[in-house]
């Protein structure tokens, strides 16, 4: 599995000082460009966190790679790794609906499961207008448990973490 994260500058936080003798990750590591990534690793699953700033990952997930995107928003990303992804033999679930206008505006070729049509604000008794992670999943699931991501490279798009956020953090919705 790739793990990918964004290093844009709108998307980082100030970390807490390095402890007194922690290492320091390399440069190059930081630096290391998704799309080169996706062409010269041999990976099967690529997971997308939309807005997931690294340092938070990586604060509570304890581990992960931060490499940098080739675009700082849904819509640029797709016109940049769609094309990639149209060479390979790749099924895309998604819970963005930017993704899937921008695949379709695009003319790509890539078999898109548009999750989000089906599961958008219909999760949480509070209709969050988003898709709960729990929904992607299932479907995911469902798709493996029939046998069709046998020898295929899978890409999961979540909506979440994407404001308004859903979970243990408050609901930061503004209209």
């Amino acid at each position: 599995m790739l793990k990918i994260g964004s290093t844009d500058p709108r998307h980082t936080r100030r970390r807490r000082p390095p402890q007194q003798g922690a290492a320091q990750p390399e440069p190059e590591a930081v630096a290391a460009p998704q799309l080169a990534l996706l062409k010269s690793t041999d990976w099967d699953v690529l997971i997308v966190l939309d807005a997931c700033r690294a340092d938070f990952f990586e604060d509570v997930v304890g581990q992960g790679r931060t490499v940098l995107s080739p675009a700082n928003c849904t819509k640029f990303w797709c016109r940049q790794v769609g094309p990639l992804l149209q060479g390979m033999d790749a099924i895309y679930f998604n819970a963005n609906p930017v993704v899937d206008r921008e695949i379709r505006d695009c003319g790509l070729k890539i078999e898109l499961i548009n999750i989000w049509q089906d599961q958008w604000g219909h999760f949480t008794d509070l209709r969050i207008p988003s898709v709960h992670p729990l929904s992607v999943n299932g479907v995911v699931v469902a798709y493996g448990q029939l046998g069709r991501l046998e020898g295929r490279r899978v890409v999961v798009h979540y909506m979440q973490p994407h404001s308004p956020y859903i979970g243990s953090f408050p609901l930061a919705v503004s209209r």
